[in-house]
């Protein structure tokens, strides 16, 4: 009973982490919800005891470190250079500097979870993990 409702519980951080994140327009709370959403991947993976499930935990803290650690200092430099944390006067971010918006871009797909990117890996252990221990909740 306790796990199902960890499950659960974690799975309705993702989605609202997730909705609150697309509807930001501050670089910085932008990147806080979606770190939070991301931490409740690992709140989900709580319910499997395996041992490769504690693998895939190690795997996520440390593509969230990693990833959120990146993203949070890029959304801080883009602040600083345009004197605003408003997404919406960043959009000239490619105007300015081109190796600037290529490094962000790079970073926030690796936010997102592409390949080859470490997050990619964590995700799709944790889909593994969770599909594995599906029917013990």
């Amino acid at each position: 009973m306790l796990r199902s409702g960890v499950f659960l519980l974690g799975i309705a951080g993702v989605g609202i982490g997730g909705l609150l994140a697309s509807f930001q327009r501050d670089s910085k709370r932008l990147v806080a919800y979606s770190s939070v959403g991301h931490m409740n991947f690992f709140c989900v993976i709580l319910v499997d005891e395996t041992t490769y499930g504690k693998g895939v935990r190690i795997l996520i803290i440390f593509a969230h470190r990693l990833v959120s650690r990146l993203i949070f200092f890029l959304a801080g430099f883009l602040a600083h250079i345009i004197s605003t944390r408003s997404l919406y006067y960043a959009g000239a971010m490619p105007v300015i500097s081109i190796s600037i918006s290529t490094v962000i871009l790079v970073v926030v797909f690796a936010n997102f979870g592409t390949p080859p990117a470490i997050r990619f890996f964590a995700e799709v252990g944790f889909l593994a993990s969770i599909l594995g221990s599906f029917p013990r909740l």
